[in-house]
């Protein structure tokens, strides 16, 4: 027989990000008005050292937003750039600030090495 849980309990648990979706949140708040997926992306890239993949990123921030941690507008002021679209811009939200606030205290800054250990395509062996 499956586990029933209440509303409130499914809701909650679907608070918990992942350090990829955390990353991106932090980044939101860091880059500003500037917080669109291109910018994202390579400021990311920066600190990692190694590729991010743009729909890598998008998936995220539409999660994020879904879960009303970041809201997003489009910034019709800003130029098209290459393909003619107006930028997404995303903001970050109070719940958002809130999660980053928990974040920092429960976790300190680690490498890119440290979050991606196998990022050298290399896979632990298993015993």
């Amino acid at each position: 027989m499956p586990i029933q849980r209440s509303q409130n309990e499914s809701r909650d648990s679907s608070l918990f990000i992942g350090n990829f979706q955390f990353e991106v949140l932090r980044k939101v708040k860091n880059l500003g008005s500037k917080a669109y997926g291109i910018n994202i992306r390579r400021s990311l890239e920066q600190d990692f050292g190694k590729e991010v993949h743009t729909p890598q990123v998008y998936t995220a921030l539409v999660r994020l937003e879904k879960l009303g941690l970041i809201t997003s507008e489009i910034d019709r002021t800003a130029s098209a750039g290459r393909r003619g679209r107006p930028r997404r811009v995303y903001h970050l939200m109070a719940p958002g600030q809130r999660m980053l606030m928990a974040g920092s205290v429960l976790s300190e800054p680690v490498s890119a090495k440290e979050k991606f250990p196998h990022a050298d395509g290399q896979r632990p062996t298993s015993a």
